[in-house]
């Protein structure tokens, strides 16, 4: 688990993501900054992009059915890994990392939404 101090840009938390993928660890991220946002209509937030940018790895999107509560069942639909090799080297490009956090903000709604 990486603490990330909501709203300031924690560099030092995506360091920490950074070495962590570096080592061979899939780091999980709630671009929405919290479990339950999507609910809530937050806006997804690009370090989930800029983190799969610069370390070069694939996003696989995940949509999770439930309500969070303790000792509730939750169903997780996982997507295909999406990889953004086009866009290597444009990790200080706005539109850029809006573009990629928008697919990746669909996959996630379409999976969350899904019924299988």
């Amino acid at each position: 688990m990486i603490a990330i101090k909501r709203g300031t840009g924690d560099i030092d938390a995506m360091k920490k993501a950074f070495r962590a993928i570096k080592e061979g660890h899939i780091v999980g991220i709630f671009p929405e900054g919290t479990r339950n946002g999507m609910k809530k209509g937050v806006k997804f937030h690009s370090g989930a992009a800029l983190i799969a940018l610069k370390t070069k790895t694939p996003i696989i999107p995940v949509g999770i059915q439930g309500d969070f509560k303790p000792f509730h069942k939750v169903k997780v639909n996982y997507g295909k890994p999406m990889e953004f090799s086009e866009y290597a080297g444009c990790t200080k490009d706005r539109e850029v990392l809006d573009k990629i956090t928008n697919q990746v903000m669909n996959e996630v709604i379409r999976l969350t939404n899904e019924k299988n």
